[in-house]
């Protein structure tokens, strides 16, 4: 299962950038997001009373990251750099978490980050 989901996640990219040699990114968004809708929707059963937050919520975390991701896959012209560096989320989430919210990171923690980076310098 996990071989699936990190095939799933790896052909996101080619897909996507496939996808914008023939549309504008905001349309891929659009397609990819109504897909995803039609899919989940019988599925869903959220509260009346917590949909403006999941609303604002569902925008920030997935319509603004995206957008911003696809647009992004668009201007770069190659595939490698946008996937390379979206590899690097986790480990720079971790390093500001430690300076900007003052979080304690484990050694453990540390070596991961490390580990993280040499995997994408490789």
């Amino acid at each position: 299962m996990i071989v699936i989901i990190n095939l799933a996640w790896g052909f996101n990219f080619l897909a996507a950038k496939t996808a914008m040699n023939y549309f504008p990114p905001f349309l891929v968004l659009l397609l990819r997001f109504s897909l995803l809708v039609i899919i989940l929707l019988p599925f869903l059963k959220i509260p009346k009373n917590k949909i403006p937050s999941v609303i604002l919520l569902s925008f920030v975390s997935s319509v603004l990251y995206f957008s911003l991701n696809f647009v992004g896959l668009d201007l770069a012209g190659e595939l490698t750099s946008p996937a390379i560096t979206t590899q690097l989320f986790v480990p720079f989430g971790a390093i500001l978490a430690f300076f900007l919210l003052k979080e304690e990171i484990k050694f453990k923690t540390w070596i991961a980050i490390f580990i993280a980076f040499s995997g994408v310098i490789i």
